[in-house]
């Protein structure tokens, strides 16, 4: 009873409810923004070595063939000419090479300047900067160190709300934002962008995750439409972010329409309160009601006083003491240390894969635009089709389904014709939808793996590890300089890894949560009991030898 009692009573999802989710969602698309928008910041257009007659202000980037084939030497790997080397001569020494056929006489010289192609980018820190050839990979250290700072976001971003409060933290971190996001788009150098961009990492991710959790802590415990709410929020920043890049073409402008959103949220910042669940674990339990009473009025809902007094002190009444638990707690068990390594690891791979497969749009067939759309448009199903079945299918029938679809998606690109590349991106586009099915039901599978006691610990602790995937990912894609279908098969590949690891844990789905660490500890053994049970007793019901006490 308590808090979640005095909901029920106020009106679960009323008009003050919808008020708050609006205003508290707006972190999600800023997220979406910063997360997905990086694709377009840093878009590679093509590009071709410039030659010391020519000025780069002026130099276009289609040169005659007849020309190239005097200038830069014949790359096999790409069958064209060369884009990073060029023949070492001067403009004097062109009519010699076409008359003499004198090519050996001049030796090769790494690319220092470069002609880019503005049909698809006007401008991007790509163009800016050379980060092409020797440089390119500096591109990824930037995405890698970005991941980074959503690592630390998660880590940070939860505590320091559970310590000030969830409004006190939206609204200074959003700050925070502002600001690195509209340095970020005045930075100077390659350097100041990554530091820039590696803060706002920290506050998009940590914003998303306070205002998930604001959210879910103004309605009935049992009530899904905040999480399925703020994911359609997060899906729908990333088809903003794709809009926005479609018609403003130069990175720095693009990068403050990025940011613009969190001055919408400072602006309506005022209009939210402080969480009262919060607030009465804080012990500030006239805020709370004071909070409580005007969301009852709000809805419509009339809530005395004298009723929301005796409701909350009858949920305060004969709280047990618990134990503080700590993250040794998931490393001193062998059950849960069994459990904690198999989901770190499968969180790691699903997160890897989902990035990965978020920003290789770029890698594929046919404009970028159209196809991180395609890519953003799949996860509305996605969430869909989980909203429905949570409750209804087994959580490890969900969960491997769907990562042997993503990863047999994937593999089945090895066998696509060359003259079908789209079909490489449709299967790029299941295996999107299926890793994000699974990715989004991990969470919920990972929390019933979990007893009370180290819940909330262990969940952090898999989140935390996840985003190792994230700075891994970019370097997958790196893998496209070989081949552009590499990327896909070594994700489609590591998925079956995940699957394989999934055997080994128990079913959750319709099942009592464990409430104790010695629940769980004693799962297995009472698991072994029941199958040497069952090697002497014909037709013996195995649920029953695992009923738990």
């Amino acid at each position: 009873m308590g808090y979640d009692d005095v909901i029920s009573h106020t009106g679960e999802i009323g008009r003050y409810q919808r008020r708050i989710f609006l205003v508290n969602f707006l972190p999600a698309l800023t997220s979406a923004f910063h997360v997905m928008g990086g694709v377009f910041l840093g878009g590679v257009p093509k590009f071709r070595c410039l030659t010391p007659e020519e000025d780069r202000e002026n130099a276009t980037y289609i040169l005659q063939p007849d020309t190239a084939n005097f200038t830069h030497p014949w790359d096999n790997a790409t069958q064209s000419s060369s884009q990073c080397e060029r023949y070492n001569r001067t403009n004097g020494d062109l009519y010699q090479l076409r008359s003499n056929d004198t090519l050996s006489t001049f030796g090769l010289v790494k690319c220092d300047s470069f002609a880019y192609d503005d049909s698809q980018y006007e401008a991007t820190i790509i163009t800016e900067w050379d980060l092409v050839c020797n440089n390119a990979s500096l591109k990824t250290v930037s995405e890698s160190m970005f991941m980074i700072g959503v690592m630390i976001g998660v880590l940070t971003f939860g505590a320091l709300s559970d310590r000030y409060g969830r409004k006190r933290i939206l609204i200074r971190g959003s700050v925070l934002q502002l600001i690195s996001g509209l340095l970020v788009a005045a930075s100077p150098n390659f350097t100041m962008y990554v530091i820039l961009r590696m803060i706002v990492a920290t506050t998009s991710t940590g914003l998303y995750l306070v205002a998930y959790i604001a959210a879910i802590e103004m309605v009935y415990r049992k009530k899904k439409i905040p999480a399925g709410t703020i994911s359609f929020f997060f899906v729908g920043g990333c088809l903003l972010t794709v809009l926005l890049a479609y018609y403003i073409r130069n990175w720095r402008i693009l990068q403050l329409a990025y940011t613009a959103p969190t001055l919408l949220f400072l602006a309506f910042s005022w209009s939210i309160p402080e969480s009262a669940r919060w607030l009465l674990s804080k012990g500030r339990v006239e805020e709370a009601k004071n909070i409580l009473h005007k969301a009852s009025m709000e809805n419509g809902v009339k809530l005395p006083r004298d009723t929301l007094d005796e409701l909350l002190i009858t949920g305060s009444e004969d709280k047990p003491n618990s134990k503080k638990s700590s993250l040794l707690d998931l490393l001193r068990y062998p059950n849960i240390r069994k459990r904690s390594l198999i989901l770190a690891i499968i969180w790691f791979l699903n997160n890897c894969t989902y990035y990965g497969l978020s920003w290789n749009t770029a890698n594929l067939a046919g404009s970028v635009h159209v196809n991180s759309a395609i890519a953003a448009f799949v996860e509305l199903p996605a969430i869909a089709f989980l909203m429905f079945t949570v409750d209804k299918c087994r959580r490890k029938v969900v969960l491997g389904t769907c990562m042997m679809l993503s990863s047999v998606s994937l593999l089945s690109t090895v066998f696509v014709p060359h003259d079908m590349v789209w079909l490489v991106t449709g299967l790029a586009m299941i295996g999107k939808l299926t890793i994000t099915v699974s990715y989004s039901t991990l969470y919920i599978f990972t929390s019933e793996q979990y007893p009370t006691s180290v819940r909330n610990i262990g969940v952090g602790t898999c989140s935390a590890t996840a985003r190792f995937g994230g700075v891994v990912a970019p370097l997958v894609l790196q893998l496209s300089r070989i081949s552009s279908l590499l990327p896909l098969i070594t994700m489609g590949c590591s998925i079956v890894l995940a699957v394989l690891l999934l055997l080994l844990l128990p079913e959750t789905s319709k099942k009592k949560l464990p409430e104790t660490i010695e629940e769980v500890e004693g799962f297995g053994r009472r698991k072994k009991k029941s199958k040497q049970a069952n090697t002497f007793l014909n037709g013996v019901d195995n649920t029953q030898a695992l009923q738990k006490p």
